[in-house]
């Protein structure tokens, strides 16, 4: 009990002297365990048999966690009964082909690994398309929308809170209803900035596309975009936005050399603690507010 009141006498005689060496905000931050740094999210789209194969030991071997947008309607029951997702296919002309995606057992695997799975939809359809005003196509664009979540929370016991729009791409009504039903929604831009100012706890998260076609330029611009908001202190978050991850890669595919490079290059500008999935990066919203 002594020695309790002298360490209290003694930090509040020290303290003074600390803050007149830094600052009190400095104090709280180191107390609080924050960072100027911006939060990043690395999502894997589309739910392909390669984010499992390949993507996943890559990040596995620098300690990452991801995220896996998934269109619900693509995942098999099992690898027997594998499904596959009917894309275009640039490499052959504008010709399409089938790719492989996820089955229940692979994504579950994922989740027992600490990874965040989320919606994209059901079907990964053009959401624009749904004209809200037709009661049909209005019923059909809550199920391409809703459908994921009580699927994830059946099969995985996953609370969906983030939603990847098909293609980026919603109209302001079609906003409005997903923001009813999820606390992040993807769009397509830099970054987000002050995210911890928003009021209405909903947040349109920006999404920085990385493709095999501009890969190193891209990379090159998001060190750039981190450090300048962690010069400026700014409270944001980075989506970087990925689909399949293969040796083959159509134009807005990575190769896995491609995703080494990224993960070897977040490490060395010191960002590996601030990776987070959409989960994480909830709860350290509910902890701020």
């Amino acid at each position: 009990m002594g020695l309790s009141i002298v360490l209290i006498a003694a930090i509040a005689i020290l303290l003074p002297l600390f803050e007149s060496i830094v600052s009190r905000k400095e104090v709280d931050l180191y107390y609080q365990n924050t960072s100027c740094k911006p939060y990043i999210v690395l999502e894997f789209d589309d739910g392909y048999l390669e984010t499992y194969t390949k993507a996943y030991p890559i990040l596995k071997k620098y300690g990452f966690k991801a995220v896996v947008m998934l269109p619900i309607g693509f995942i098999g029951i099992d690898e027997k009964h594998r499904k596959y997702f009917y894309d275009l296919d640039l490499r052959n002309g504008t010709s399409t082909s089938f790719f492989p995606t996820l089955s229940i057992n692979e994504v579950r695997k994922l989740v027992e690994e600490g990874w965040d799975i989320q919606c994209h939809s059901y079907s990964h359809s053009h959401l624009p398309a749904f004209n809200l005003s037709n009661a049909i196509e209005k019923r059909n664009f809550l199920h391409e929308i809703l459908t994921c979540k009580v699927v994830l929370k059946e099969w995985f016991n996953i609370e969906a809170i983030a939603f990847t729009p098909p293609y980026l791409s919603w109209t302001e009504e079609q906003l409005n209803i997903l923001k009813q039903h999820y606390k992040f929604i993807v769009a397509h831009a830099n970054f987000t900035v002050n995210i911890l100012s928003s009021v209405s706890f909903t947040y349109t998260l920006s999404a920085i596309p990385l493709s095999h076609d501009n890969f190193n330029e891209t990379l090159e611009k998001v060190i750039k975009l981190l450090n300048d908001a962690s010069k400026e202190c700014l409270k944001s978050v980075v989506v970087l936005l990925m689909h399949r991850v293969d040796e083959d890669p159509r134009a807005w595919d990575i190769m896995p050399s491609e995703l080494e490079t990224l993960c070897k290059t977040l490490v060395d500008a010191g960002y590996k603690e601030n990776i987070v999935t959409y989960l994480q990066l909830l709860e350290k919203f509910e902890k701020h507010s």
